[in-house]
């Protein structure tokens, strides 16, 4: 095989960006399909959500985070044909490929949700036209990022103190994999004053009485914050039979039975470690390596071992999150994990051009040690 192999990549997220920027430096045709004008730096959306971060910190043209050499085609793909390797797109273009990269993210099955920065700036302004005394906060599964719900309600109640903010999670037990990760965000909510419910699944919404009725009982409220389940976006339909996500092997992220085609990021059927930034970080990794070992022969083909990690906000302090298929470790609250956090939105755009890559790894080697393991098969 030659180095000029055609790389066609949906999406231009952090999986896709991190895909097509790779395999650009070693000289394959790379070409990259996104409708979107911007990249949204989706962590940073809780932010501008309390009025923390502005637009321009959290959203940079899509140009602007791919790598030279980087061919965009500004469309939006509608129909993928695996058997003649071709994707068709809205704009009538039929774009052909040797290897085939789907990160088109996922999409919510309702709205607003908070994962676009349009959702989220709906939510936010009715945050300040009607500063509510009583927020609910819920979500149903599959979900993309667990932690998520609990920040937003630790930072609605740390910038609106007087209010009161439930956040109905819907399991009793979160997998052990996130067990210990919830356990330390939920203590740290309920320290703020979150009044965090667990098994509390929502059954209907009363929009007229504003009430949310679970099977734990009934909660109101001034201002409901839902998220709805995430599925893959509708033109990928037809690829996404395991409950409206992508199958992949999951050491190789080849979508099975196409191993010229991979699902990297949330469009695939990976839900533990669950869906975050730092794990479509790694799919993507992996699927690069996987691709240049074919194309160049020189490179070791590296298999995802599950890993994901983050800061996030825990209550009025941060914390750390290291996961893989062996277990978790998490850091202790401190007010240094809360800084972390804030100041990873400068590095993330450095993140999706490859060039700290080597330091992913060697945090990933790092934590991979400390990890406290789970049992086989109960992740």
């Amino acid at each position: 095989m030659t180095a000029k192999q055609r790389v066609l990549v949906v999406g231009a997220g952090i999986a896709g960006a991190v895909t097509a920027n790779n395999l650009v430096e070693y000289g394959l045709d790379v070409t990259v399909v996104e409708p979107s004008e911007h990249h949204v730096y989706q962590p940073g959306l809780v932010d501008y959500l309390v009025g923390e971060a502005r637009t321009d910190e959290i959203i940079r043209p899509v140009e602007s985070v791919l790598n030279k050499g980087v061919k965009l085609v500004r469309d939006k793909a509608v129909k993928v044909d695996l058997k003649g390797r071709k994707v068709m797109t809205s704009g009538g273009k039929e774009l052909s490929y040797d290897y085939l990269v789907l990160a088109p993210g996922v999409v919510s099955k309702g709205s607003p949700s908070w994962h676009t920065l349009n959702e989220m700036d709906q939510i936010r302004k009715s945050l300040d036209a009607t500063n509510p005394k009583r927020v609910v906060i819920s979500y149903k599964l599959p979900i993309k990022c667990p932690a998520a719900p609990f920040e937003i309600a630790s930072l609605i109640k740390l910038t609106r103190p007087k209010g009161e903010v439930t956040l109905l999670v819907p399991v009793k037990e979160p997998p052990p994999l996130q067990r210990k990760m919830s356990q330390t965000l939920a203590e740290s909510a309920s320290r703020l004053g979150v009044k965090v419910v667990r098994g509390a699944e929502v059954q209907e919404v009363n929009s007229d009485n504003k009430v949310v009725k679970t099977n734990e009982g009934s909660y109101e409220y001034d201002l409901l914050l839902f998220d709805h389940p995430i599925s893959a976006p509708p033109e990928f339909a037809e690829l996404a039979v395991d409950k409206g996500l992508v199958p992949v092997e999951k050491e190789t992220l080849r979508v099975k039975g196409y191993p010229e085609v991979f699902a990297v990021g949330d469009v695939n059927n990976i839900t533990s470690p669950p869906k975050n930034g730092a794990a479509a970080h790694f799919q993507a990794m992996t699927a690069v390596s996987q691709i240049l070992a074919e194309t160049l022969g020189n490179v070791e083909a590296e298999r995802y071992k599950g890993q994901a990690m983050c800061a996030v906000y825990a209550g009025d302090k941060g914390a750390f999150v290291f996961m893989n298929d062996e277990g978790s470790y998490v850091y202790p609250p401190s007010p240094l994990w809360r800084t972390m956090k804030r100041a990873f939105t400068d590095l993330y755009w450095a993140t999706l051009s490859g060039g700290v890559d080597s330091m992913f790894k060697t945090l990933s080697k790092y934590f991979s040690k400390r990890v406290e393991p789970v049992k086989s098969g109960q992740q």
